[in-house]
């Protein structure tokens, strides 16, 4: 799904949620797509053709509650803040989704990584301890991604770019951005350094992000699975 063809930020009888998150995944082969009769006992899976035991979502529920926070931070009505000289109360709004969407962003890498771990058949306790190493996530991005798939982060965006129809570099850049408003906030105190557009843009952009982890788990968790799969 092209998510930045829905006008998302204009949708508010229903949860974003159930537009933009609603993957499913097989249990023999991890292949991830939209394919809501995967939920239906028995529905052969496209790609390995394994008959569904039921149907299981791919993102676990904060994933859920994260992109419904965007939404929600979005249309909130703006709350006057008079200790605040100049403000109107939208700028609380606008740092909300943007923290909530920098969170999102951080929340989808580390599922990535402990599927890929998971794929890869190391233990719990090591992929804890692979978390607690590389905290940040720039970590995980440059150094722990990497170590796991043997292509550097912005090798793999390109590759899917190319191959499709998401501009997944363009969506990496805009993120930088985002980050940099973030960090202005978090470490600076600055609340103005965000804007209604960009608050917007995180919105209207959180389909494509669910979008860009999708095809990313496809390409690399579900491909190591398959490499188990006797053929039929």
């Amino acid at each position: 799904m092209n998510s930045d063809r829905l006008k998302l930020s204009e949708i508010t009888e229903q949860s974003l949620s159930s537009l933009v998150c609603s993957y499913f995944v097989c249990e023999t082969c991890y292949f991830v797509d939209g394919d809501r009769k995967r939920s239906q006992t028995g529905h052969p899976c496209s790609v390995c053709n394994t008959p569904s035991d039921g149907g299981h979502f791919y993102f676990h529920i904060n994933i859920f509650i994260l992109i419904d926070l965007i939404q929600d931070a979005f249309h909130s009505s703006p709350r006057e803040m008079p200790f605040l000289s100049g403000t109107d109360g939208k700028e609380a709004r606008r740092v909300s989704v943007i923290l909530f969407f920098c969170t999102l962003r951080e929340a989808l890498l580390e599922n990535l990584i402990w599927n890929l771990c998971l794929a890869k058949k190391l233990s719990n306790p090591i992929i804890k301890r692979l978390l607690a190493d590389n905290r940040f996530h720039i970590q995980k991005q440059s150094k722990l991604f990497p170590s796991l798939t043997e292509v550097k982060w912005e090798e793999a965006l390109q590759r899917l770019t190319e191959s499709g129809f998401n501009d997944y570099q363009q969506l990496d850049k805009f993120i930088e951005a985002i980050v940099e408003s973030r960090n202005h906030f978090v470490h600076r105190g600055s609340i103005f350094s965000t804007t209604d557009e960009m608050a917007e843009d995180c919105l209207s952009k959180t389909g494509l992000l669910i979008d860009l982890y999708v095809e990313l788990h496809n390409e690399y968790v579900h491909s190591l699975y398959m490499k188990n799969i006797k053929p039929n």
